[in-house]
């Protein structure tokens, strides 16, 4: 770990120069065959993890055998043992012997850094310095050319250039040693760039499988995408090398993110067995005491952690982080601010302290700091991401009222911006009764067409996929309707399960395990409308019946070792299974009691313990509760999967089906083999069976669905519209089945059934310009002239086919009302079609009524209706758009 330190007097431009002359020059002669072989066998050592081994043959060589790797091999195994002192001592002898040597210098860069005697440490730098200037032509094996790139780094030079001219070069003159993938590798991670660093260490771990430090960084890079081949990366890592320190606490800080303090104790321990002073050990401990409100253990930890270097800022960094990422903005905030005092040029701790601050509301210092992060190294990618968001965020409107911060896209807020807000302070009145909670501050809503805009502001990264909202206490995050067309949610149900997220977190300080977090909100999701929530999927069954849950007591490791996506909507199911267990045996007032014993600093199973049964207990009742909820998705159906061969050969699909009625898969087979070969009154038949045994179905394709698109064709309006009411009404997000009920109820007149179904349909989708055109006619036709003027200004944000119309529409609703705006949408109807002449009659009324407005009962009688103008419009739509 390298402390940035000010800007030498290295001439980089100079650097580069030399180095394209000294690619002309051999490297130094190779040493004899004997050394070879002994510097390869203390590699090795190093890479099993035989440090004092390492040591032990390293010293019996030193004096004997001619080579600074001696040196080298010795301080790095001194270095992973924790025995700064005996490293320095190290250096010092082999740069004495060996003057020319940067490699060793550059390790004692670090173990002085260590001992706590910075000047010595800078003082390594520096001769590293004069030895280039002195001897330029020397240093061009990978391991100096990797130094150089380090030191360069270090003192704030551009990395492309380190890049191309050292970390390139290394692996060009040493094709066969791992040093300069190693280094590019590093670098990308510094940078917080993860994807390209998994391709530098992928290609890396071609040519080096073996090679620890190799499949260390590989890890690292995967730890967000790919947490299954991480975890694969750990295991291969530590049967290697089980003393590999970065790696065992590269898995604590895992296990600490699903609440597994004891095991990573465990892991700890094991770690500080092998390195008694790391101080990342000594960090990971202080974050684990604080999650357990042990403070005076955690200031204990944190001093350890600081004890051979006193104003080392990666230590509270770490701590700050790793709180952040447990949700304790606020503490890992303070601790970064800690960092800065020991180094106000860190980088990591501005970086992280912006991202606490943007989430804590705090946007103005926020956003600064994120601006002087990237002034200080314009290649890190949060802080370039960050700062490009704030520019797309700059375009958002802001809709404000006593409780809420809403920002949306200027065209999202104009179309459905009233309704978020109806939304949440429907959602707030409800939740904060219910749990007897007071929310002070505002809270703060951005809602994101884009969904890497989403990502970046809610994780620091673009393309992190598989997040509809997140919350962060007072802050919410959310993907639009925009970013998820082809796959659209129901965004009233996101954001009611993230608001409930607020509730939450405050009654727990943000003190409390995820699992219980999301159970919550999904659970109350359920409460208030029952197709919202999350339903009993048939793989849900199975796993719950073949015993494949997690212990309610571990939950959360469900949400970080699920090796798929599907795993993690199970956690989400069972955590919210549970909460329906404890408020169905204990009532909600015990989930509030364990609200607010989290609060206070218990921890969740002592207070499962003080307010449910016993955990044994509660695991025991749960089991049996989820199995028999389990039982009860269509006892009817058979959910035995037939052998491929069966589900690819229509003969034998046909008499599988035939034996086998009730066989989900091989009816929805069937039924396709059946559609596909026009058999339509068979394929019926089969999916009304379908219906019968499995009526809760709103799965892709499911049989209702399918089933209307099958009358649809034939024409049989009748049973496609009663099939897709039936289906509307467990469907939370079925946004083609609303849009043909709105289709058919307007071809019906029924304005009531086109109201109530735009409403489900614009929870999911308000992006589409028809429903919200018979929305307003039919609101207008009901004399419902509120919901007819959301109707049409939501048209006019989409930008209708009809501007003229919409507008005249508008203007007549607004004059009604005695809104002065009225007469600028008449003139706006007027801009588009010169000649129309209803629009010429309602401005001249206008005038005529001047400030004495109307109040909407005044119309004359004579005017004709909604329906009827709009009727004459379309047969004058050319004088309209005349001239």
């Amino acid at each position: 770990m390298a402390r940035r330190i000010r800007r030498s007097t290295f001439d980089w431009a100079r650097i580069a120069i030399l180095l394209t002359f000294c690619s002309l020059i051999l490297p130094h002669a190779a040493v004899e065959a004997q050394e070879r072989v002994d510097l390869d066998g203390l590699r090795e050592m190093l890479n099993t993890g035989q440090y004092d081994e390492c040591i032990n043959a390293a010293s019996a060589q030193i004096g004997k055998v001619y080579g600074e790797g001696y040196y080298i091999a010795k301080v790095k195994a001194e270095l992973a043992r924790g025995k700064y002192a005996d490293a320095t001592k190290t250096v010092e002898a082999g740069t004495k012997k060996y003057g020319w040597s940067i490699a060793l210098r550059w390790l004692g860069y670090e173990a002085y850094l260590h001992s706590d005697n910075t000047a010595r440490a800078a003082d390594m730098i520096k001769e590293i310095d004069q030895l280039f200037e002195r001897q330029s032509w020397r240093f061009t094996d990978a391991e100096d050319l990797v130094v150089l790139g380090q030191v360069a780094l270090l003192v704030g030079a551009d990395p492309r250039i380190v890049l191309e001219n050292f970390f390139d070069r290394a692996k060009k003159n040493a094709p066969n040693e791992p040093d300069g993938y190693l280094a590019a590798g590093k670098m990308a991670l510094d940078k917080n760039d993860k994807g390209l660093a998994a391709d530098l260490f992928n290609a890396a771990a071609k040519k080096f499988p073996t090679d620890v430090e190799v499949l260390f960084g590989l890890a690292r890079s995967l730890t967000d995408t790919n947490a299954a081949r991480s975890g694969e990366l750990f295991d291969q890592i530590l049967k290697q090398n089980p003393k590999h320190v970065p790696t065992i606490l590269l898995q604590t800080d895992r296990l600490i993110s699903s609440e597994q303090f004891d095991a990573a104790e465990k892991n700890i321990a094991i770690a500080l067995n092998v390195n008694p002073k790391s101080p990342k050990a000594w960090a990971l401990r202080a974050v684990i005491s604080h999650l357990k409100s042990n403070h005076k253990r955690e200031a204990d930890c944190r001093k350890k952690a600081l004890a051979t270097w006193k104003a080392n800022p990666a230590v509270d960094h770490w701590i700050g982080a790793k709180l952040s990422r447990a949700y304790r903005f606020k503490e890992g905030a303070e601790y970064q601010r800690q960092a800065l005092k020991f180094d106000p040029d860190y980088v990591p701790a501005k970086t992280q302290l912006s991202q606490d601050l943007l989430r804590l509301g705090q946007d103005d210092e926020g956003w600064k700091l994120a601006e002087a992060a990237h002034e200080a190294d314009g290649y890190d990618t949060t802080t370039f991401n960050l700062l490009n968001l704030r520019d797309h965020m700059a375009k958002f409107r802001t809709i404000e009222n006593d409780h809420f911060i809403v920002r949306m896209s200027e065209q999202e807020a104009g179309i459905y911006g009233n309704r978020v807000i109806n939304l949440l302070e429907r959602a707030r009145a409800k939740l904060t009764e219910k749990y007897g909670v007071e929310l002070r501050d505002k809270i703060t809503v951005e809602i994101f067409p884009e969904e890497n805009d989403f990502a970046v502001r809610t994780f620091g990264m673009p393309a992190v996929s598989g997040f509809l909202g997140v919350c962060f206490g007072n802050l919410i995050t959310a993907n639009s309707p925009a970013s998820q067309l082809d796959n659209p949610n129901n965004w009233e149900a996101v954001l009611w399960h993230e608001f409930c997220h607020v509730i939450t977190l405050s009654m727990t300080r943000n003190k409390m395990p995820r699992w219980l977090s999301e159970g919550i909100s999904v659970y109350e999701e359920t409460k208030e409308n029952p197709t919202w929530g999350m339903e009993m999927l048939p793989q849900y069954r199975e796993w719950i019946l073949e015993g494949e849950m997690q212990k309610v007591g571990e939950l959360s490791q469900a949400f970080i070792k699920a090796p798929s996506p599907l795993h993690v909507q199970f956690a989400y199911f069972q955590s919210y299974l549970v909460v329906d267990y404890i408020t169905q045996t204990h009532g909600i007032e015990a989930v509030k009691e364990i609200l607010n014993d989290l609060g206070n600093g218990v921890l969740i199973n002592e207070a499962l313990n003080r307010h449910t049964d016993s955990l044994p207990e509660l695991e025991e009742g749960f089991v049996k509760f989820a199995k028999q909820r389990a039982t009860q998705l269509a006892p009817d159906v058979d959910w035995t999967a037939p052998e491929t061969e069966v589900l690819r050969d229509p003969a034998q699909l046909a008499d599988f089906v035939k034996e086998n009625p009730n066989n989900y898969i091989g009816l929805r087979s069937g039924v396709a083999m059946l559609v596909r070969a026009k058999r339509w009154d068979e394929a019926e038949e089969a999916l009304k069976h379908l219906i019968e045994i499995y009526p809760q179905d709103v799965s892709q394709s499911n049989a209702r669905e399918t089933l209307a698109t099958l009358y649809r064709k034939r024409g049989d309006t009748a049973a496609e519209q009663k099939l897709l009411e039936d289906y509307v009404a467990i469907a939370a997000d079925a946004a083609d089945s609303y849009a043909r009920l709105i289709e058919l109820y307007s071809e019906q007149d029924n304005n009531a059934g086109v109201l109530a179904m735009t409403d489900k349909l614009f929870a999911v989708n308000p992006l589409m310009k028809s429903p919200w055109k018979l929305r307003a006619t039919a609101a207008e036709e009901l004399k419902q002239p509120d919901v007819a003027l959301e109707a049409w200004q939501s048209l006019v944000a989409l930008g209708p086919e009809d501007p003229a119309l919409v507008h005249y529409r508008l203007a007549k609703l607004l004059h009604a009302k005695g809104d002065p705006a009225a007469k600028r949408h008449v003139l706006m109807s007027l801009e588009e079609a010169p000649r129309y002449r209803d629009a010429h009659r309602l401005l001249l009324k206008i005038i005529e009524d001047g400030p004495d407005m109307p109040t909407g009962d005044d119309e004359p009688d004579s005017e004709p209706s909604s329906v009827e103008e709009e009727k004459s419009d379309r047969t004058n739509r050319d004088s309209r758009k005349g001239a």
